[in-house]
């Protein structure tokens, strides 16, 4: 008997000591409490993350958004500058035909030094006077609107265009005064 007495008795202190009843149930009911906090823990740490992914998407729902109004508004403002630049060249179209290159510097406000007479070389300064005037980045660091920039920039264009033609027809009459001088 004393060796299964040793024996139980080694069986008892190897599991260890035992423990009273109201031990046991404290025991239980820490483990309990500790699985509880466990649990409220990650529900803690998944709405977090919940709260978190909805933040997310609605930033990216935000940004979304304001991305397609400034499109929207890009797209109108597209659409109302081909309008304006229609009305402008139009305009411009009506205000030059059938007048000189330098009655148009003059009516847009570039003095020519020598008038309907002027050649060469003045014409040439008073025409990149009215470029400088009329240059589309000038007109944007004045602040102007992007009415008033669109109208600077047709009118620009036009100012080159018409200059060429202008050069064009010089060249094409000291082409005529040359034939003209080899005849004689």
């Amino acid at each position: 008997r004393s060796l299964e007495e040793g024996t139980e008795s080694a069986g008892v202190a190897a599991a260890g000591p035992l423990l009273r009843p109201e031990e046991l149930v404290a025991s239980a009911e820490q483990e309990a409490e500790a699985a509880r906090a466990a649990a409220v823990a990650q529900s803690h740490a998944e709405a977090q993350g919940l709260r978190w992914t909805r933040h997310i998407a609605e930033k990216q729902r935000t940004r979304v958004l304001a991305h397609r109004g400034q499109q929207k508004a890009l797209e109108e403002e597209a659409a109302a500058k081909r309008e304006l630049v229609v009305h402008i060249t139009d305009r411009l179209a009506r205000q030059v035909r059938g007048k000189s290159f330098v009655s148009v510097l003059q009516e847009l406000g570039v003095s020519v030094t020598q008038g309907e007479a002027a050649q060469g070389a003045d014409v040439h300064k008073a025409y990149r006077r009215a470029l400088s005037v009329y240059h589309p980045d000038r007109a944007t660091r004045r602040g102007l609107s992007w009415q008033k920039v669109t109208e600077a920039e047709e009118t620009y264009k036009m100012l080159q265009i018409l200059y060429e033609r202008y050069v064009a027809h010089r060249q094409s009459k000291q082409k005529q005064k040359q034939g003209q001088r080899r005849r004689q």
